[in-house]
């Protein structure tokens, strides 16, 4: 599940169960009787905003995956201009003039195509450690994040 979309149902969710919950609250000092319909849904809503939760790679942050993306907008073009001088990506970053940018997962990872296609992978983040790694590759042009 992209981390973006767990955030949003878990946080419509937890909304939900939160309004449910009051509402079951309200009818029961009104009332003195247990609601059980709102109960069951602000039950249901927790459950699906706790599962969201627990979706998400445990040390996955979306604002340092912004900052790599545009950080990578921002030396793309350096890429792309040694390739047209040289017929292939770098072999590092350094290469073609960019310092390797530091994450706050460590150093960005950057590997062109060994079989001689045109295109690299650039990545950050690692199971282990982290839960997850976050790539892009130039041949698919998009972000993709393993859980």
């Amino acid at each position: 599940m992209d981390p973006m979309m767990a955030m949003g149902i878990g946080a419509t969710a937890g909304l939900v169960a939160l309004l449910a919950g009051a509402l079951a609250i309200s009818i029961w000092i009104r009332k003195r009787r247990i609601a059980w319909l709102s109960g069951g849904i602000s039950a249901a809503a927790a459950a699906v905003a706790f599962g969201c939760m627990v979706a998400m790679p445990p040390g996955y942050q979306p604002a340092e995956q912004e900052r790599v993306e545009r950080l990578h907008a921002q030396f793309a073009p350096a890429l792309e201009q040694y390739r047209r001088q040289h017929g292939a990506y770098p072999p590092t970053l350094e290469a073609a003039g960019i310092q390797t940018p530091q994450t706050r997962y460590g150093p960005l990872r950057y590997q062109a195509s060994r079989t001689g296609e045109a295109y690299y992978e650039i990545s950050f983040g690692n199971y282990t450690e982290n839960g997850f790694t976050s790539f892009f590759n130039s041949r698919h042009g998009k972000w993709q994040l393993d859980t």
